[in-house]
């Protein structure tokens, strides 16, 4: 058949720039509509940076936070945080955290773990070698091991108003 043999018909448009040039504008006043819509949307955004990398030296924290303070609680370490938010923001409010420097889809670190660590409840006596760096430390075990287990981001955000 046709379709088998890859013989259907088919039309090949002619690209010239009579022809281009008019498909680019009527696409684009259809997007631009769609365009200034997403940036009005993204203007009425209302955002707090917060960075509280020091908060364990302590010290004079950086605005808008007003104090700051690091404790031990609970065998945890909880960084609370006091910040003025100068405008009022309409629920619902959201709260995201950002990492520096931080590569999850380098080969190293992807590659550093051990699945069978995270199938047991118990102790496994042998650690993987692909957990290195951060398989053990002297005589003691890391559990869970490797640059996954370590780089865990384990922040507790919560919000009192």
């Amino acid at each position: 058949t046709a379709f088998k043999q890859q013989r259907l018909k088919s039309w090949q448009p002619l690209l010239t720039p009579k022809n281009v040039i008019p498909i680019f504008f009527v696409i684009g006043i259809i997007f631009l509509p769609i365009g200034i819509a997403l940036y009005v949307s993204s203007e009425s955004v209302k955002e707090v940076v917060l960075d509280y990398t020091k908060c364990k030296n302590g010290g004079q924290p950086p605005l808008p936070i007003r104090s700051w303070s690091y404790d031990r609680i609970n065998n945890e370490n909880v960084c609370s945080l006091q910040f003025y938010v100068l405008e009022d923001i309409k629920k619902p409010v959201y709260l995201y955290y950002r990492l520096t420097n931080f590569y999850q889809n380098h080969r190293n670190y992807f590659k550093s773990y051990d699945p069978e660590q995270y199938k047991s409840a118990t102790l496994l006596q042998k650690v993987d070698s692909a957990c290195s760096p951060f398989d053990k430390k002297g005589d003691q075990q890391y559990y869970p091991c490797g640059l996954v287990a370590n780089s865990y981001f384990s922040g507790k955000p919560t919000i009192l108003y």
